[in-house]
Parts: C-alpha cells; structure tokens; sequence
C-alpha cells in the first residue's frame, strides 16, 4: 500500500463516519437544548481529525485519529439503533434495556468489529502507525476480504532493520494494538462520565477488554502461537536476537512464566465500573461525582497498572487523572497524568472550551526491558475548541513530550504534536433516567 492510497482511504473514512453521525443527529428525536433539565439531557460529541502533525507528512491515520474514528463508528450506530429501535418502556432506571435491543447492539458490535472502522480495523492501525512513525510502510489486509486473515503486513526486513536500531519501537509495535483496544474504552467512559453520553451501558468496552484478556490467555496456552503478547515477550528478553515470527516453543520457562504472569494481570482491567454499567458515585454532600478503575497495559519495557480517575462537580468542573506504575524486570517507577477536560473560558469575548494537561514520570532509561537506571520525563498540551455555529467546533491542540511511553502516542521519543479538526457537540435529551442530583449534572 502506498502513502497516497492510505491517505485517500483516511479520506474517505472521515467522510463515512461524518455521514453516519449526521445520520444519527437527523435520526435522533428532537429536543431543545434549553428546554432540558441538566439530569435530563446528555451531550453527543464526535470528533473528525483532520491534521495530526508530524505524522500526517504523507501518511494517515495516526494512532489518534483511527481510535477517534472507530469510537465515532460504534457510538453513532449504538446511538442509531437505540434512537429508531428502542422504546422508552426498553430502558428503565439507567441500567435495563429491552432484551432485542441489547441483542442488537451486540450483533452490530461483532458485525462492526469485522468492517473498517471497526475496533479490529483500528487494533491493525495501531500497529501500522508504529512502524509509521519510523517510516516503514504497511498494509492493513482488512480493506480486502480475501486477505483479511493475514490483517496486517510489512516486509521483514524494515522489522529486521527497526528492531536492530530501536528495540523499543519494535516492542511497542508487538502490542499496540491491545493498547487500542483499551485507550477506545477509556474513550468512552470518558464520554459516558463527563458527557453523560451513553449508548447502552459500555457493552464495546467490556468487549474490548475480554478480548484483550482472551488474546492473552491464547498466547499463554498456545492456541495462538505468533500472538502479539506472544511475540512482545520474545522480543522483550531478546532485544538482540533475530527477528521473531515463531511459536511459543520457543520460549524459555523465564519466558512463559513472564507472559502467564501479564495474562494474570489483564484480569485487573476488569475492576471498572464502567464496564457493568456504573456512571459514576456521589460524594456524601452531592457537590462532586467520581469513578474510578483499574487498569493493567504491557509496554515497550514492561508493563504499566494504572488507576484512572473521574471528577466532577456541580459547577462543571471536569478532572481525569492517571497513576501509573511503571515496571521493568529491575524496578517499578511512578509517573502521574492529570488534565482539564472541556474547561469554558472567554477569549476576545468569544466563549471557547480549553482542555490542558501535564503528565510526570519516571521511566525505564531506555525505555528497555532490563535498564536498571530511570529518566524524568514528561508531557504538556493545550487543546481549545473554538465554536463555528451552533454545534460545530473547530479544535487545535499542540503536545509536547520527552523520551518515553504514552498511550495514543506514535513517538517514543521526544515530539512536539500538532492536531487539528471538528468537533460536533449536540445535545438531545437522554434515554437514562438519571439516579444523580441535578446540580452535579
């Protein structure tokens, strides 16, 4: 596949995904927005980006732009099928829907994950933009039904040639697609929590994460012998050693027991709320709702656990923040992200949203499996949504990052990221009856 035709094809799925949620605003009963109650309304944003720089020099998407993209998919088609299907007698209290509906919001979630734009779709392109970002074209198999089960291909010879100068990348590479997986579900209860957008529990979501937890245990007993996780473990002992597309017979005992241990761990993504449909929690006064969860992520130099928080108060105020612990074979290391979300400020007398964000860490040195020294690192950026009517936006956002290991983030190494598009924020009133107060809504 050539830059000019994955470019075209980026096109044309911008365009594919702008059609099925203007279709989903068409189709979506009418309310005014001033006319809801705040328990009674939830915000449906769907994001087209346009620019990631420097990545979009010639290729496309980047890692954001395919996670935005698939999520765009599945939330427009859960929201259409629940808008034109479901009655109001199918969704009670929040949490129950109509059994034909929950079927069908399975069935479009298995159908969509074999289609472009799907979550498999994505999980491919997530490992394309590692070898991207380093210049090594690919191709994602999953444009074409007669090789689909090959997904994703590049020539040996650039992995060769990758992992001989950046072991690191030639690891992450091994699992970016699992990382996907799960930054698509973070998405979305991000939407769930701060929008109050919720298009069926998190039925995508909890699938994500089975299906991530499943790969893993298919590598640790072999019924997938070239797995990613499989290979990832190789190639995370092995940093010097030829480049690996065996079976795990291969594997040392130290091996086996290293990759059985990461499977254990992936269960740890299951402590999540969001998942079994839980919004959020109220403090004992009502001022702030809050969640929280677990979550475990195999990395160039290890793996990550992770707890994610949500905040938010009566005043609109929006707080995600993460606690890592990094870990290597030598050592665990601690790192904290933390950003605004959607804060509305006045610019030139003109009402705009902001979401800054810093993150801090310490990280492996070489971002290598057996470094026993760690390195400071950290992020920065700005985003700022700028209205264009009454429901579009048009956003920039700018990122700069040191050395080192970020989830959705092409580059291990220092960048400075560059990211433009629309945004479409549209307000309806909610299937779910809420069980918070109206003040922290």
């Amino acid at each position: 596949m050539t830059k000019e035709i994955t470019v075209q094809r980026f096109s044309q799925l911008c365009l594919l995904t702008l059609a099925l949620n203007i279709a989903t605003l068409l189709a979506a009963p009418t309310a005014q927005a001033n006319d809801l109650a705040s328990n009674d309304a939830e915000l449906r944003v769907y994001e087209f980006p346009l620019l990631d720089f420097p990545y979009n020099n010639g290729r496309a998407p980047s890692m954001r732009q395919s996670l935005q993209l698939s999520t765009d998919f599945y939330l427009a088609g859960h929201n259409l099928i629940l808008d034109q299907i479901a009655n109001s007698d199918d969704i009670q209290h929040g949490q129950q829907a109509g059994l034909w509906t929950l079927l069908g919001l399975v069935a479009f979630d298995q159908a969509a994950g074999y289609l472009p734009l799907g979550n498999i779709w994505m999980h491919e392109e997530w490992h394309r933009a590692s070898l991207g970002q380093r210049g090594i074209n690919s191709s994602n198999k999953m444009y074409s039904i007669r090789n689909y089960a090959t997904k994703s291909e590049f020539q040996i010879a650039d992995a060769a040639n990758l992992k001989l100068h950046h072991p690191q990348d030639w690891a992450r590479m091994t699992t970016a697609g699992l990382e996907a997986q799960y930054e698509q579900t973070l998405e979305i209860e991000k939407q769930t929590f701060f929008n109050n957008h919720r298009p069926l529990m998190n039925t995508l979501g909890l699938r994500n994460v089975l299906s991530n937890i499943g790969y893993m245990d298919s590598c640790v007993t072999n019924k997938m012998a070239d797995g990613d996780c499989t290979i990832w473990v190789y190639e995370l002992f092995r940093p010097t050693a030829p480049v690996y597309f065996q079976s795990t017979r291969v594997l040392t005992m130290e091996e086996k027991k290293y990759l059985k241990q990461q499977r254990d761990l992936s269960l740890i993504n299951l402590i999540d709320p969001f998942l079994f449909g839980k919004r959020g929690f109220t403090t004992p006064a009502g001022n702030w709702m809050w969640n929280a969860n677990l979550r475990h992520e195999l990395t160039p130099f290890g793996y990550t656990l992770a707890s994610n928080v949500f905040l938010k108060n009566r005043d609109g105020l929006n707080i995600f923040g993460t606690v890592h612990l990094y870990n290597n074979e030598t050592s665990t290391y601690p790192g904290i992200d933390v950003s605004l979300t959607r804060y509305p400020i006045t610019v030139f007398e003109q009402p705009v949203h902001i979401t800054p964000r810093l993150a801090v860490w310490m990280q492996p040195e070489s971002l290598m499996f057996r470094d026993t020294s760690a390195k400071l690192g950290g992020l920065v950026s700005a985003r700022i949504d700028v209205p264009v009517g009454k429901e579009w936006s048009v956003y920039g956002e700018v990122e700069s990052k040191s050395m080192g290991w970020v989830a959705a983030n092409e580059y291990l190494g220092s960048s400075l990221n560059v990211r433009i598009g629309l945004s479409l924020s549209v307000e309806h009133k909610t299937r779910w009856r809420s069980k918070m107060p109206v003040s922290i809504q």
